[in-house]
């Protein structure tokens, strides 16, 4: 959960800090009753690198539901990428039918895996994993540069959203890349949380992020979760990967 002051604070990270985002809040009189985060994106079409207008933490005042401000906010994003010249507005919906009325198309499915970290093969190629640090940052920008430039549908991360892996998404947040040559293939952010309300040693491990660049480097990452078996109950992990589930067992 975060507090009304963490979340400003986090706000004013955002807003000093990454050239490529925007707050922008919507009034009533005085009053604000929305806001949003809209993002100018790079995302690669079939290999070439186009704009693109991202939204996110949409917010309506809670006594300014149903009349019509989140509709406002998305249309003024439309408005806003449009006259910019941007060829897609990306978000994560948090309904799809309010969105998809406004003429958003779904894209690629999201499917969340929970299973245990023995479901993974176990390999002896794990050598080259290494905790990931801030003097890593350029070897985590070229890596992922390159990974972004061969897929379709990737957008570019700024310089600081790639740092934002580091400072971590809680206390307990971890990074690990695979190295090999002096150069990064692969990367996992993850966290655990509880899995027990009374049992403080029954833990998830909850995945974040996880690129890999080639099967030797997946094979590091498999081996790595396998290994946690003793002390992580299940991995969790939400993934675009429409084949991942032949991974497990």
């Amino acid at each position: 959960s975060m507090t009304a002051e963490n979340a400003a604070k986090r706000f004013q990270e955002v807003s000093e800090n990454d050239a490529t985002s925007q707050l922008w809040g919507l009034h009533d009189d005085d009053h604000m009753v929305g806001g949003m985060r809209l993002h100018d994106f790079k995302l690669n079409y079939f290999g070439t690198l186009i704009p693109a207008g991202g939204v996110g933490a949409v917010a309506v005042d809670l006594m300014h539901k149903k009349k019509g401000v989140a509709r406002d906010l998305i249309n003024f994003f439309l408005d806003h990428y449009t006259g910019k010249g941007s060829y897609l507005g990306l978000l994560y919906p948090f309904r799809p039918d309010f969105y998809y009325r406004m003429g958003f198309g779904y894209g690629q499915k999201m499917n969340q895996y929970t299973f245990s970290p023995s479901s993974l093969p176990l390999s002896s190629t794990n050598h080259g994993l290494v905790c990931l640090t801030a003097d890593d940052l350029p070897l985590l920008e070229e890596f992922y540069t390159g990974y972004t430039s061969r897929q379709h549908g990737y957008c570019l991360k700024s310089s600081w959203e790639l740092q934002t892996l580091f400072k971590g998404f809680s206390s307990t947040n971890c990074l690990v890349g695979y190295k090999k040559n002096g150069k990064l293939l692969g990367y996992m952010a993850f966290a655990f949380r509880k899995a027990h309300e009374t049992n403080f040693v029954k833990n998830n491990l909850v995945i974040r992020e996880w690129l890999w660049d080639g099967p030797e480097a997946l094979a590091a990452f498999c081996s790595f979760l396998h290994t946690q078996t003793d002390q992580i109950n299940r991995v969790v992990y939400n993934t675009q990967h429409s084949d991942f589930h032949f991974l497990l067992k």
